[in-house]
C-alpha cells in the first residue's frame, strides 16, 4: 500500500525505538500495533536506515496498513500507521 496522508488523525500511542536494529524495531511495531483498536494510529519514531527504508515499509505493505513516513531530522524518521484489521 501507497504511504497516504494521515497528518489529521490522532495518535494513540507513540514508540521510540531509536537505537535499536532489526529486527527489535518491527518487534516493538507489530507488538504495540497488535494492542491498538481498528482505526486507531501508531507513531513509530526509528533511527535506524534499514528499518525506515526497507523492513517497516515491507511490514506495513504485507498487512495493508495506511501510513505516512516522515524524515523529521537528519537520520530520524517518523512512521504514522492505522491499523485496519
Amino acid at each position: 500500500m501507497k504511504p497516504m496522508s494521515l497528518k489529521n488523525e490522532t495518535v494513540a500511542k507513540t514508540v521510540d525505538v531509536k537505537g535499536q536494529v532489526c529486527p527489535y524495531p518491527i518487534i516493538a511495531a507489530r507488538g504495540e500495533l497488535k494492542k491498538l483498536a481498528v482505526g486507531d494510529v501508531l507513531e513509530v519514531v526509528t533511527d535506524n536506515p534499514p528499518t525506515a527504508n526497507e523492513t517497516m515499509p515491507a511490514l506495513l505493505a504485507s498487512r495493508n496498513y495506511p501510513y505516512e513516513r516522515q524524515e523529521v531530522s537528519p537520520g530520524v524518521w517518523k512512521f504514522v500507521i492505522q491499523k485496519t484489521s
